[in-house]
């Protein structure tokens, strides 16, 4: 899983196909609420806040 910027989101996906040898699914994480999840406050590359869920 990885919670990523805009700019990252391509290196996320490459990183989950190659990991899982399958597409992920993308959710935007504003569009997106889990009650014993809290999204992280930067992106899982660099410290811009993330816009996407790849799973």
């Amino acid at each position: 899983m990885y919670v990523v910027c805009e700019q990252h989101l391509e290196r996320a996906i490459d990183e989950f196909v190659e990991v899982y040898d399958s597409p992920p699914d993308l959710y935007l994480l504003d569009k997106v609420s889990f009650t014993d999840w809290t999204a992280p406050s930067t992106c899982d590359f660099c410290t811009v806040p993330p816009k996407y869920l790849v799973v």
